[in-house]
């Protein structure tokens, strides 16, 4: 609880799910001719990116000594 930012394991997958995001809406807003399919194809990656830190950072061997455990 001390520490702003510790590269915990949850940590670092929310900032790079928030990364992919932040690309998507660069991309959305930055290019002004119609990509509908790069756009697809950018929030996909990002939406996979946060079920990779929604569901798949838990079971990384680093993620069990996580402040971000909440089971005991």
């Amino acid at each position: 609880w001390g520490h702003y930012w510790t590269w915990d394991p949850k940590e670092t997958w929310a900032f790079i799910t928030w990364l992919g995001y932040l690309v998507y809406l660069h991309h959305k807003y930055n290019h002004k001719e119609k990509k509908p399919l790069q756009s697809f194809i950018i929030v996909g990656i990002a939406f996979v990116l946060l079920l990779i830190c929604w569901f798949g950072v838990n079971y990384l061997p680093t993620a069990q000594m996580s402040v971000h455990t909440y089971s005991g």
